[in-house]
């Protein structure tokens, strides 16, 4: 059987080789000139960043015989939280926003529709969170499962003791609130995540490498346009056509689900801006590394911060929203640096803007849900598109292809 990939990022590659793995003659297309896509590292004059903040399950690695390569840590997270409260909190085990106050969960308002209703649902608390959030595009459009990337699918409210009863009684509230896992789980180990030691781009080429030991054939500068003649599905690539028993799509869908089944995914990617640098040499760090902070502050624009090591230095990539200055970035990242107990100079390496395309309206999300027996009807396996979380959504394509075949 013939299977073809299309997208040579991590969900792509992987695939690839679960499919070879199998024993199955795969051919993978990816339209840029290395694999890797998001994951790929940043170079800024020869020192390598991670592109956002970057680490991996073990689930998928380890059947692929990729976790040799790479070293695991804790995974360890912080959040510092504006957002109405009478000081920032800064807490660490939670990602979510920590509200003062006690829970407040209303009735009125649907949970599982757009993000919008869905923030409405904690009554006096939702202007805060819903002006925060509409940095990342309309949230009346938005579904409410894009609040899952921005970590507001859920709030702590740390002053509240009857938190955890609540949760056990209301199921309305369990699904709008949350719990820091040190108090959640406090008897379990935290949860292990793994880190290529060279990079991503290391890993890559590795992956490659692998790659053509199984077999796969990886065609490189090779963008794919989809056809179809008389439900027959085929890939059109570099002026050839290849006709695949199945394909697996881990790109962007927006041409094939335009071509296939007629759905046009319009909801715009959002602007971020990502800096770069590296703390002091022999800055004792308050915290292990990698460690990433959430950061939910209606008077900055920085929401995320990843300090990790690589190349013998300890490094951060800071995300945030591209608004104002580019000084007023800084300047608020060097605020963030102290909030969180950094108080030593860090160096400034550079800044990039980048576009991201993680949202979708509710109106995309059940058309992409409604158009996936269409698409495997014609031996097309979605990218899981809808799904957050690399190893979520290789677990929803392995479960189609092993249905598949």
């Amino acid at each position: 059987m013939k299977v073809a990939i299309v997208g040579g990022g991590f969900t792509g590659c992987l695939m690839a080789i679960y499919a070879a793995q199998k024993g199955y003659e795969v051919t993978l297309f990816e339209s840029g000139a290395e694999l890797g896509g998001v994951l790929r590292d940043v170079n800024i004059d020869g020192r390598y960043f991670y592109n956002g903040c970057q680490y991996l399950g073990n689930s998928s690695l380890e059947s692929a015989g990729l976790l040799s390569n790479l070293f695991q840590f804790s995974h360890e997270y912080g959040s510092v939280t504006g957002l109405g409260n009478r000081k920032i909190r800064v807490l660490d085990d939670c990602s979510q926003p920590a509200l003062d106050g006690k829970a407040f969960v209303s009735t009125e308002t649907s949970i599982d529709q757009s993000a919008l209703t869905r923030l409405k649902s904690y009554g006096y608390n939702s202007r805060n969170l819903t002006q925060w959030a509409s940095h990342f595009g309309d949230l009346s459009k938005l579904d409410w499962r894009c609040l899952i990337a921005m970590q507001i699918e859920r709030i702590y409210f740390p002053e509240d003791s009857n938190l955890s009863v609540l949760k056990l009684q209301n199921e309305r509230a369990n699904q709008l609130t949350a719990i820091p896992r040190r108090l959640r789980m406090p008897n379990q180990d935290v949860e292990a995540a793994w880190l290529p030691s060279q990079g991503f781009n290391a890993m890559f080429k590795k992956i490659g490498l692998l790659m053509k030991s199984l077999g796969v054939t990886v065609n490189l500068h090779a963008p794919v346009k989809p056809l179809i003649n008389s439900d027959h599905f085929r890939i059109y690539s570099r002026g050839f056509e290849y006709s695949p028993n199945l394909t697996i799509w881990a790109n962007n869908p927006t041409p094939l689900l335009k071509k296939i089944c007629s759905v046009s995914l319009i909801t715009p990617p959002i602007r971020m801006r990502l800096m770069f640098g590296e703390l002091k040499k022999g800055e004792k760090l308050p915290f292990s590394t990698p460690y990433y902070w959430q950061v939910f502050d209606e008077t900055s624009n920085v929401v995320r911060l990843y300090i990790y090591e690589m190349q013998g230095a300890i490094r951060y990539t800071a995300e945030a929203f591209s608004t104002g200055s580019e000084a007023a970035s800084w300047n608020n990242l060097d605020s963030l640096m102290q909030q969180i107990g950094l108080f030593g100079s860090h160096k400034r390496c550079g800044m990039i803007e980048q576009l991201r395309y993680v949202n979708f309206s509710v109106e995309e999300y059940n058309a992409i849900e409604s158009a996936t027996p269409t698409l495997l009807q014609m031996g097309i396996i979605p990218g899981a598109w809808q799904h957050y979380g690399r190893e979520e959504k290789i677990r929803h394509i392995k479960h189609m292809f092993d249905e598949f075949i």
